[in-house]
């Protein structure tokens, strides 16, 4: 057990309460044509996508950076979507090397905002009541 060395996550992630399969045609009805690097829709200017959209299983993945003022050079980050649950999927944000200094404190603000961002336009470009028609199964 003396081998193991606790690791710090980067990963932030957030629940959209949409079914894997809706969320996924938002995301790509939110994200269009990112591969011509423009920024993603109303996502902080923060955020800017790499030149292309991949599939993971049936999630998806998108490369892309975080850019603030006060981060001199972009943060490369990794988006992903992917399933929760039968009724909800996963959006996820990670660092594709760990910030180091105040880095790490304008990543989580930015990955956090992002995210909420996303989030939202997800859920707006999503069939309306798409969210209510799948409500989460209580236990017996």
């Amino acid at each position: 057990m003396q081998d193991l060395v606790p690791t710090t996550s980067w990963y932030v992630s957030r629940r959209v309460e949409l079914p894997l399969s809706l969320a996924t045609d938002a995301f790509d009805r939110v994200v269009g044509d990112t591969h011509e690097g423009s920024a993603l829709g109303a996502l902080p200017d923060a955020f800017v996508a790499a030149p292309a959209v991949s599939l993971s299983g049936a999630g998806r993945q998108l490369q892309g950076r975080l850019r603030t003022a006060r981060l001199r050079r972009a943060l490369p980050v990794e988006l992903e979507l992917t399933p929760w649950s039968h009724t909800q999927s996963e959006l996820g944000l990670r660092p594709r090397r760990p910030p180091v200094g105040s880095r790490a404190d304008e990543y989580w603000h930015w990955a956090g905002l992002t995210l909420e961002r996303l989030h939202a336009r997800l859920l707006s470009a999503a069939p309306t009541g798409a969210a209510r028609r799948h409500p989460l199964r209580r236990a017996s």
